[in-house]
């Protein structure tokens, strides 16, 4: 697939090369682009890749001081200490030397203490050698544990940390074009990860979805739970906290009555899924500090667990044996209404951001605003200028969104006591234009398709 996007983490690992000499750690979750994003880097620069298999110490030893030989082009031997592997590649030229170690986390586990002495290594030899290392890897718990624990031997070594996630829909919409909706249908099932991407074609979502995902054989068939297994211990309770949450118990509460455990018990599991990014908490857009918040409510947070966990999983005894009906006939049924139109909030909650010049302001806080009696799908608030912006999201692909949406957006607007005193601008995302009411309102922002519409809105008084 061609490569998109990453201009930031581009940016990022080319700044580092200002530098004397730096250390910098790569993570993200497995099939996300790092390694792709890494070689994009590296092409032209003469760097040293290393791939950590798993092997034990010996092996690896000899495996890193053979591919050191064919990148230096010098005979070394094989290298007794990992001290002198890394002392030879730091004395390999005299000019700048790029050195990454992809999957790093089985190069920690040849030996004990091998953190410590590569601590030593970069401290007392590569830090003084004109050296950019790059220490990558998968396993998001051990590799972030490098740079934010404060007892690991690297702790405060890194020049930089870089955090690769799923590519965002605006992204993977520009650079693949077509048609709005199936752009964010797709991206309902790929979430912007690169790996899932190259394995859908030209053909429909549905015949991707068939081949690529309901196949035992196929590689995305069961890889949310590979993924959360090589996380995590005890993968089944974890795996029923995820699917309670894929299946709308979105408070501790009803997560706990759903998987019948004490609530209690659930924070250490939903903090740990939240580390690995399996999961994510939000709060109200009105909420200031939203740690404290108790209003908070839990999702998936990757497209395609959302996807796997709500139409693959529910029926693995029939696709374990080659029966695609069930598990395809709630796919047609359902997936627009239940899937598809929440990662479209989503897809607008994003856009959202970039829209300062829209909506009058620059938004310090961008979510969505909930309580016992409304539920609003955009909000965007700046406090400091006492500005809101407030918008309803419809993934209807049949008729245009009418004048109906818009009051009720007005009344359930005035009906939040946050925004009392606050300039409040109201908008509609549609995926099928709007009725000629709508068109006639000079105080919306309208959003057809993900393209803003002609309009210059007048803010509003709220309270």
């Amino acid at each position: 697939m061609e490569f998109i996007g990453r201009e930031k983490e581009l940016g990022l690992l080319k700044g580092e090369l200002a530098r004397e000499s730096s250390l910098i750690l790569v993570t993200g979750r497995r099939r996300v682009g790092k390694t792709r994003l890494i070689k994009e880097f590296i092409d032209g620069r003469g760097a040293m890749y290393y791939f950590a298999q798993e092997m034990n110490g010996p092996m690896m030893l000899r495996d890193f001081s053979a591919a050191l030989s064919r990148h230096t082009g010098r005979t070394y031997g094989e290298f007794v200490r990992w001290r002198d592997a890394f002392r030879a590649f730091a004395e390999s030229s005299d000019g700048r030397k790029i050195l990454v170690i992809d999957e790093f986390p089985n190069m920690i586990g040849t030996e004990g203490g091998f953190l410590s002495m590569f601590q030593e290594v970069w401290d007392e030899v590569l830090s003084k050698s004109s050296t950019t290392v790059i220490l990558c890897g998968s396993h998001m718990t051990v590799m972030e544990s490098l740079d934010k624990d404060r007892d690991s031997p690297l702790y405060g070594r890194f020049s930089r940390h870089i955090v690769v996630n799923p590519l965002p829909f605006a992204t993977v919409y520009a650079s693949t074009g077509g048609e709005f909706t199936e752009a964010v249908e797709r991206y309902a099932v790929l979430g912007g990860v690169p790996r899932y991407m190259e394995l859908f074609d030209g053909r429909s979502l549905r015949e991707n979805v068939l081949d690529n995902v309901m196949d035992r054989l196929a590689m995305m068939f069961d890889d949310p739970k590979v993924l959360l297994g090589e996380e995590v211990k005890n993968v089944a309770t974890y795996m029923s906290v995820v699917a309670a949450v894929a299946g709308g118990s979105r408070r501790i509460s009803d997560i706990a009555s759903a998987i019948q455990v004490p609530a209690t018990t659930l924070t250490s599991y939903l903090s740990r899924l939240i580390d690995i990014r399996v999961l994510r908490r939000t709060v109200p857009a009105t909420e200031r500090n939203p740690e404290r918040s108790r209003s908070g409510l839990y999702s998936v947070a990757d497209n395609y667990t959302a996807f796997w966990f709500r139409f693959v999983r529910p029926y693995m005894s029939e696709l374990e044996l080659g029966h695609t009906e069930w598990a395809m006939s709630r796919f047609d049924a359902h997936f627009v209404e239940d899937h598809a139109a929440f990662v479209f909030e989503d897809i607008c909650r994003e856009q959202t951001r970039s829209m300062s010049g829209i909506i009058g302001f620059t938004p310090e806080r961008v979510g969505s605003y909930w309580s016992r009696v409304v539920e609003v799908d955009v909000l965007a608030i700046n406090d400091s200028e006492r500005r809101a912006f407030a918008a309803e999201c419809k993934y209807h692909k049949g008729n245009p969104v009418d004048n109906h949406v818009l009051n009720h957006l007005r009344r359930k607007v005035a009906s939040i006591p946050e925004l009392e005193g606050y300039d409040v601008t109201l908008g509609l995302f549609s995926v099928s234009g709007f009725d000629e009411r709508v068109m006639s309102e000079r105080d919306v922002v309208l959003v057809d398709r993900g393209v803003p519409v002609d309009h210059r809105p007048a803010k509003t008084r709220h309270g």
